[in-house]
């Protein structure tokens, strides 16, 4: 949340170094929002990565609506939420998935 009216507090340079919570979603520029509003129809990060149209399809999906959703070759299926991810992200030290499934450490350190 911007606390500064500038949102000088909320920017990439200051952020992108800053180590998101496990239990947070990490927006494009750096900064961490809690994983229960990421396509809530409500942009919480600054950079608006919260509310990104290809995560949200897959996430906000129900039915059979869902299996129209899945992951391509070079895609990472996120364990939960029919959430994929171009490969090149995984591991990546960000976390994409909203169960942040893209970033475990087991998968990770190996």
């Amino acid at each position: 949340y911007a606390d500064c009216r500038d949102s000088s507090d909320e920017n990439a340079i200051i952020c992108r170094d800053y180590p998101c919570p496990e239990y947070t979603f990490r927006c494009l520029y750096g900064g961490c929002v809690y994983q229960e509003v990421v396509c809530d129809g409500v942009k919480d990060c600054v950079d608006g990565a919260d509310e990104d149209l290809n995560i949200c399809a897959t996430v906000n999906c129900k039915g059979e609506k869902c299996s129209e959703y899945k992951c391509r070759e070079n895609e990472f299926g996120c364990k939960t939420r029919k959430q994929c991810l171009p490969k090149s992200k995984v591991c990546d030290g960000i976390r994409h998935c909203v169960d942040a499934s893209d970033e475990i450490a087991e998968m990770c350190t190996a």
